[in-house]
């Protein structure tokens, strides 16, 4: 039977009243008892009281669930996309990657490089965007730096790129402040610890520029790839002239 609002009518009266009104608050009764836990009101606990549109709530990220602040107030990080979640970016390994990336707008690609067993790390990105960055940290603590080298396209490209570069120099009597321009067959070769630079990748106006720390002295550059009409497809491998034990890379695609 379904449930009935009013079961008693005291000013109506009709043969088998009583009967048929309390059979009616029964079924009332029995229709309300199912609406706790175990059917059993005793529990004080109501069927799905703790969900909205039939959704559970969670503290922790689930499927078809709600979030919930923690005691922070602010809700966990692995409720948020993974474009957005994490770090703050996707991040994907390509350490071991066989064949170009298409690394996605706000996305990271990370590398651990051994150099002992490779002075030669393809990037396998395909440049589908207009502007990268890249992050280089090395082991180099002393002794003759390393030279690393870009090669877009994972190619040689003759005396194609014109840098431009500021530094200082600490290992004289007195700190200097040195300036030079060279034609390189990279798009930056430096001695270096650590580097941060940006890479314009667009054909018409390709180009690098940053800055990377070697001993104390800090170094910023511009490079330019002398070419306005080869298409920079892939964006190329790095190689080091020694080994230099385990390096780091990660590749953020910014526009």
């Amino acid at each position: 039977m379904p449930y009935t609002g009013r079961p008693f009518n005291p000013n109506t009266p009709y043969e088998n009243q009583v009967e048929t009104e309390l059979e009616l608050a029964n079924e009332n009764f029995d229709i309300l008892r199912q609406a706790f836990v175990s059917d059993n009101p005793e529990t004080f606990i109501v069927k799905q009281a703790d969900k909205v549109d039939g959704f559970d709530a969670s503290l922790l990220p689930a499927p078809n669930t709600i979030p919930v602040a923690g005691v922070s107030g602010k809700l966990d990080i692995g409720w948020l996309p993974d474009e957005i979640g994490g770090y703050g970016y996707k991040r994907v390994d390509l350490t071991n990657a066989t064949t170009d990336y298409n690394l996605q707008l706000g996305e990271e690609a990370y590398y651990v490089w051994n150099t002992s067993s490779n002075l030669n790390r393809p990037l396998r990105i395909q440049v589908s965007g207009s502007l990268y960055q890249i992050y280089v940290m090395t082991n180099y603590t002393s002794g003759t730096a390393p030279f690393i080298s870009l090669n877009p396209n994972n190619t040689t490209y003759s005396s194609a790129f014109l840098e431009t570069r500021i530094y200082t120099n600490t290992l004289s009597s007195s700190t200097n402040t040195l300036f030079i321009t060279a034609t390189r067959s990279a798009i930056v070769v430096f001695p270096m610890r650590t580097c941060s630079m940006l890479l314009q990748t667009t054909t018409p106006s390709k180009m690098a520029h940053g800055f990377y720390v070697i001993n104390r002295d800090i170094h910023i550059f511009y490079t330019y790839w002398n070419n306005t009409s080869t298409a920079w497809s892939s964006l190329g491998t790095l190689t080091s002239d020694r080994n230099i034990g385990t390096v780091y890379v990660l590749v953020r695609r910014i526009l």
